[in-house]
C-alpha cells in the first residue's frame, strides 16, 4: 500500500497541480472570465481594434483616399511626359479634376480640339521639321527651369552648352538669338504645332501639375497593409465596446492610434505587442498555470480524489487550494502548495502505515520465491527497478504479439493465394453443378408436375408444382403458382410438403433407371403426416406407376393404413402383397 500511495499520488503531477487547482476551477463564474481574458491575450485581432478603434467601419472611406493619393501619383508621372502623345490619359486626368475646377478656363472639348490640330500638322511635315521642333520645345523648358532655380546657379553660365557670358542678360541675348536661328530652319506649319505645344502647355499641364503637386505636398499616403488590416478587422464579430471593456487595464491614450498618416504596419506591430505585454501582467494566473488549467478541465480525478480520502483521513484538500485573488498567480505559489501537500500525505502516510509482525508473514513465500531469501537483493530493490521490469514484460510481451501477427499475416497471405487457386476451379464446379440441375429439372418437371397433381387433388392452388433453378444460383425452387415468383414452402402445409417430397423422389426415381433387371424402391413411412384424401392419391400413383415392374417396400406404424395399402395393390396384382410386423419378427412375442 505504501508503494502504491508513492506511485499513484506522490508522482501524479496532474493530480497534485488538480488539488491546488480544484478551487479556481470549481469557481465556474471565475474560470469563464479568465477564459475570456486568455483568449483576448491571445487575440491579436482584439488587440489590432484597440489600437485602431478609431478607423473601424472606415475602410471605405480610407481606400477612397488611398487611392484618390494613387492617382495624384499616377498623374504626376503623366504630366511630365508629351501629353500630347498621351492625349487619352490626360483626358482621363482632366476628367478627373473636373469636380475641383482649376484655375484655368480651358475646358476639355478645347484640349481635343488642340490635339487634333496637331495631329494633322504633324502628318503633313518632315522628319528634319520634327527633330528642330523637339530641340527648340527642349531648350525652352530647359530656358523655363533654369530661371525658376533662383540665385543658387551662377546665371552667366549657360546652362545649354556650359559657355561663361560676362552677365545675364548677354546669355539672355545670345538665347534669343539661337532661338531665333532655330525658327527660321522650320516651316509655317512646324510654327504652328509649336504654338499649338506651348498653348496646350500653358493652359492644361502647368495648371494641372500645379494642383497636383499641391495635393501630394498636402497628403500622404497610407500604409497599403494597414489599410487591409482595418478592412479584416472589420469582420471581427466583438464590438468595439466590449473590447474596451476587457482592455479597461490598459492606459488608451498611450496606445489608441488617432493618425494611421505616417504610420506603418510596424508601428502598428510595437503598439500591439505593447498592449498583449500589459495585459499579460494584469491577468489573474500566469500563462502556464493557465495552460495546466485548461488541460486539467478535460481530464478526471475522481477516483483518486475518493482513494486519497479513503486512504488518508486526515487530508483536507480544500485547506491546500489556491483561489483567486487581485495579486496574479505565479508558478512559484503552485509549486510551493504542491510541495506542502506531498510533505502531507508523506507524513499521513508514515503515521498510518507503521511496522506490524502481522504484515511482514509471507505466507505465499514471496521472499524466497523472487529473492532467494537474500536481504541484500531485496533492499536494492527501487521503484525504478520495477518500472524497468515491467517495461521490459510489457516490450517482451509486445514482441511476442507482433511475431504472432507476422505468422498470422504470412498465413493469411498463403491462404489468399490458395483461395486464388482454388476459385476459378469452384466456379467451374458451380457452373457445371448449375447445367445439370437445369438439366436434371428439364427431365423431371413433367413427371413432377404429374405426380403432385394426382397426390394434392385438394390442393387449393390448382393441381400440380412447377420447378425451376432459381436465377443467380443453383438451388431448386419449388414454386406454387406459375404466374409468380413465390416458393410453395411458404405457402404448404407440412402434410403437403411432405408430398413434394416424395414426388420429386419419385419423379428422380422414374426418370433415371440404374438397371431395368433392379428396381427397388424403399419409402420409410411416406403417408405419416398425409390426410386421408393425400393417402388414398399416393397410394392410387403407387399402384399405377410403380407397382407392376418394382419391388416395393413400405413402411408405416399404421396397421389399419398396411391393410389398405394391401387391399390396393392386390387388387391390382395377383400377387400377394406380405405385411411384415418388424418388431414380432425381431424380438418376438415378448
Amino acid at each position: 500500500m505504501s508503494n502504491q500511495i508513492n506511485i499513484t499520488l506522490l508522482e501524479d503531477n496532474d493530480f497534485l497541480d488538480y488539488c491546488i487547482l480544484k478551487p479556481l476551477l470549481d469557481d465556474a463564474n471565475g474560470f469563464r472570465m479568465l477564459q475570456e481574458d486568455f483568449s483576448r491575450a491571445n487575440s491579436e485581432e482584439a488587440q489590432q481594434i484597440f489600437i485602431l478603434q478609431n478607423f473601424i467601419t472606415h475602410s471605405d472611406e480610407l481606400e477612397k483616399q488611398y487611392n484618390t493619393y494613387k492617382k495624384y501619383q499616377t498623374y504626376q508621372k503623366l504630366i511630365s511626359e508629351n501629353i500630347l502623345e498621351k492625349n487619352q490619359e490626360f483626358e482621363e486626368l482632366i476628367k478627373f479634376l473636373i469636380p475641383e475646377p482649376l484655375e484655368t478656363s480651358a475646358s476639355l472639348e478645347e484640349f481635343k480640339s488642340l490635339v487634333k490640330q496637331h495631329e494633322t500638322l504633324k502628318s503633313v511635315i518632315s522628319e528634319i521639321e520634327l527633330t528642330v521642333k523637339e530641340i527648340i520645345n527642349a531648350r525652352k523648358e530647359l530656358h523655363r527651369k533654369y530661371h525658376q532655380t533662383g540665385d543658387e546657379l551662377d546665371k552667366r553660365i549657360c546652362p545649354y552648352c556650359g559657355q561663361k557670358y560676362e552677365n545675364s542678360e548677354e546669355l539672355t541675348s545670345n538665347f534669343s538669338d539661337e532661338s531665333d536661328a532655330l525658327d527660321k530652319l522650320i516651316g509655317s506649319q512646324s510654327a504652328k504645332i509649336l504654338e499649338i505645344e506651348e498653348e496646350v502647355k500653358e493652359k492644361f499641364v502647368l495648371p494641372n501639375k500645379e494642383r497636383i503637386d499641391n495635393y501630394l505636398a498636402q497628403n500622404s499616403l497610407y500604409d497599403e497593409r494597414i489599410l487591409k488590416l482595418i478592412k479584416e478587422l472589420e469582420k471581427y464579430p466583438t464590438s468595439i465596446e466590449e473590447i474596451n471593456t476587457a482592455f479597461k487595464d490598459v492606459t488608451s491614450d498611450d496606445f489608441i492610434i488617432t493618425d494611421i498618416v505616417g504610420k506603418t504596419f510596424s508601428d502598428v506591430e510595437i503598439k500591439r505587442q505593447e498592449v498583449e505585454s500589459i495585459f499579460r501582467e494584469n491577468l489573474l494566473v500566469s500563462d502556464s498555470i493557465y495552460k495546466k488549467l485548461q488541460k486539467l478541465e478535460e481530464k478526471s480525478f475522481d477516483s483518486q480524489v475518493d482513494y486519497l480520502k479513503d486512504t488518508l483521513d486526515n487530508i483536507e484538500l480544500k485547506s491546500f487550494g489556491l483561489e483567486y485573488s487581485d495579486k496574479k498567480l505565479e508558478d512559484f505559489e503552485l509549486k510551493n502548495q504542491v510541495e506542502k501537500l506531498k510533505e502531507r500525505i508523506t507524513e499521513e502516510k508514515k503515521s498510518k502505515y507503521k511496522y506490524s509482525n502481522e504484515h511482514t508473514n509471507d505466507e505465499m513465500n514471496l521472499f524466497d520465491k523472487y529473492f532467494s531469501s537474500d536481504e541484500d537483493k531485496f533492499n536494492n530493490l527501487t521503484v525504478d527497478n520495477l518500472k524497468k521490469k515491467r517495461k521490459y514484460v510489457v516490450d517482451s510481451y509486445s514482441k511476442a504479439q507482433q511475431s504472432i501477427l507476422l505468422s498470422l499475416k504470412d498465413k493469411e497471405k498463403k491462404i489468399s493465394k490458395i483461395i486464388g487457386k482454388i476459385n476459378p476451379i469452384k466456379r467451374i464446379y458451380d457452373d457445371e453443378i448449375k447445367t445439370y440441375k437445369d438439366v436434371m429439372i428439364k427431365d423431371i418437371k413433367l413427371p413432377f408436375y404429374l405426380y403432385t397433381a394426382k397426390i394434392l387433388q385438394n390442393y387449393q392452388q390448382g393441381f400440380g408444382v412447377f420447378l425451376s433453378t432459381a436465377s443467380g444460383n443453383s438451388s431448386i425452387r419449388f414454386r406454387a403458382d406459375s404466374s409468380n415468383d413465390h416458393d410453395a414452402i411458404h405457402l404448404l402445409s407440412s402434410g403437403q410438403l411432405a408430398v413434394i417430397s416424395l414426388a420429386f423422389t419419385l419423379a428422380i426415381n422414374k426418370t433415371y433407371t440404374i438397371s431395368d433387371e433392379l428396381k427397388l424402391l424403399v419409402i420409410d413411412d411416406p403417408i405419416q403426416d398425409m390426410d386421408t384424401m393425400n393417402i388414398h392419391s399416393f397410394i392410387e400413383l403407387i399402384k399405377h406407376e410403380f407397382l407392376d415392374d418394382y419391388q416395393l417396400i413400405l413402411s408405416t406404424h399404421n396397421d389399419l393404413s398396411a391393410m389398405y395399402m394391401k387391399y390396393k395393390f392386390e387388387r391390382k396384382q395377383n400377387h400377394e402383397v406380405k405385411i411384415i410386423h418388424v418388431q414380432d419378427e425381431l424380438f418376438g412375442n415378448e
